[in-house]
């Protein structure tokens, strides 16, 4: 589906600590409850790229040390207070885990980037974007 919608703008905002509204939490739930009931068609692609691609930013970049992500740039004190789940040995045995079952085949669809950037407003309309590319496979 395409659809010009204007004058949109994402929900990144929220990250500079403004607040959604609990009718648009509500929805965003709801919309993230859609999606990942729906079972993938038998014919689906598995688009294996793009799951190793998210994969890598989802299961394995967070969690190295060095890393190369400036995030006190993001909010002051966070590179500091995400070193303990860096380090962090039972974390990153789970993490490895959930990634490793993320990659594997499955019949599930997951939208693989659900976050403010894809989330846009205008007036009372809620759009999801960015779906079409990343709809992956989990088990």
């Amino acid at each position: 589906m395409l659809e010009d919608l204007g004058n949109c703008e994402d929900m990144t905002y929220i990250y500079d600590k403004q607040s959604i509204s609990n009718g648009q939490l509500d929805r965003l739930i709801f919309i993230l409850g859609l999606i990942h009931r729906k079972k993938a068609p038998s014919n689906f692609p598995e688009n294996m790229e793009m799951r190793q691609l998210n994969h890598q930013h989802v299961f394995e970049l967070p969690f190295l040390e060095d890393n190369g992500f400036q995030l006190d740039d993001i909010q002051p004190g966070l590179q500091e207070l995400s070193l303990q789940f860096k380090g962090d040995k039972k974390i990153k045995k789970v993490v490895k885990k959930v990634g490793k079952k993320y990659l594997s085949p499955g019949n599930t669809l997951l939208h693989g980037d659900y976050y403010p950037g894809s989330w846009m407003t205008e007036a009372d309309n809620l759009y999801i974007i960015d779906s079409g590319i990343r709809f992956c496979r989990l088990s």
